[in-house]
């Protein structure tokens, strides 16, 4: 029974090749870790605990990955979205293009970058591409800056960064 156990949870955190990883996680030898799964050696207990808080680590990752992409997907409503600023207008920088956002709980203005690299990828090199390509996208660049301000993933008290991992686009986006 504990064997397998062993096994699902081995699986469920590091895929079909689990035992080697696991094994480092916990810091044991691969050679130990086999002899758990075939029930020829019992898990102490301590490793059990130490699998216990690897499964507690991955949860909370998870969790909070699931939360932003749910953000990004319009699956929840956030905590404290960030609104439009009227007839606010985006700038173009070398760093990327800026826009901002206020914070309606705080009625402070959010200071957002969101990074070159996303133009970069997408074949807007210049100026003006990046702010066509901002303009028609306008509204997921507006949705990953309030999921990063939700997550409190905040470079400043009032600047928020978006790079590619933190945006969904549609795959035509060019």
């Amino acid at each position: 029974m504990t064997n397998q156990l062993l096994q699902d949870i081995g699986e469920q955190l590091y895929g079909p090749r689990w035992q080697t990883d696991l094994s480092r996680a916990i810091d044991v030898s691969d050679r130990t870790m086999r002899r758990w799964v075939s029930g020829e050696d019992g898990v102490p207990e301590g490793a059990w605990r130490d699998i216990y808080a690897k499964l507690e680590s991955r949860i909370t990752e998870l969790d909070v990955t699931r939360q932003r992409l749910s953000g990004l997907l319009g699956r929840r409503r956030l905590k404290r979205e960030l609104e439009p600023i009227p007839n606010g207008k985006a700038r173009a920088e070398l760093e990327g293009v800026e826009f901002a956002m206020n914070d309606p709980s705080t009625r402070r203005t959010m200071r957002c970058l969101a990074r070159r690299e996303i133009f970069d990828d997408r074949g807007c090199t210049d100026c003006p591409d990046m702010l066509a390509f901002f303009e028609r996208y306008v509204k997921n660049f507006q949705a990953a800056a309030s999921v990063k301000h939700d997550m409190g993933e905040w470079h400043a008290p009032t600047r928020i960064i978006i790079g590619n991992d933190d945006i969904i686009l549609p795959p035509t986006a060019r």
